[in-house]
């Protein structure tokens, strides 16, 4: 009986070890998420890094936000390069300025201000050079907007 009991509580403390690493770890891949989206149909932080400039993610009215990437296992980003959004339908959103900031093994590495005067409904890109070798996570941090609130496009780097 009581070696029952020993190999009942090894298979409980291993079983709560392994159960707490599989929901604590970052899942592979490129994942993106924000601290909300215009509506639950549309304007979601996938938009970002979907390789179409067409969609975009889009905080809620006149709100600010965070858009938030994680990739994991890390990479070696040389460029990281921005476009704006402008909601193409309306061309009534737009960051007008923010904080982005790149992460490299877990610290923070890299921090931009960039800012855009206008609603412009053909954005161009920004570029920003970063020279990093493990970059795990990008974010954007929405100071302002312009009129309805904020847009952006697409995330890229190489």
């Amino acid at each position: 009986m009581r070696w029952s009991r020993v190999i009942g509580l090894m298979v409980l403390v291993v079983g709560s070890a392994v159960g707490a690493y599989l929901g604590l770890r970052t899942p592979e891949g490129i994942h993106a998420t924000a601290s909300a989206q215009w509506s639950p149909d549309f304007g979601g932080p996938a938009g970002a890094i979907d390789g179409d400039p067409n969609s975009e993610w889009q905080t809620p009215n006149h709100e600010t936000g965070w858009l938030e990437i994680t990739i994991e296992p890390p990479v070696a980003m040389n460029h990281l390069r921005v476009l704006n959004g402008h909601n193409r339908q309306y061309n009534d959103r737009a960051i007008r300025s923010a904080t982005i900031e790149v992460y490299n093994d877990g610290e923070l590495a890299r921090s931009f201000d960039p800012e855009w005067t206008e609603i412009n409904p053909s954005p161009e890109w920004i570029e920003f050079d970063l020279g990093l070798d493990e970059v795990d996570r990008i974010r954007v941090v929405v100071n302002a907007f312009h009129s309805e609130g904020a847009a952006l496009a697409e995330l890229q780097w190489d």
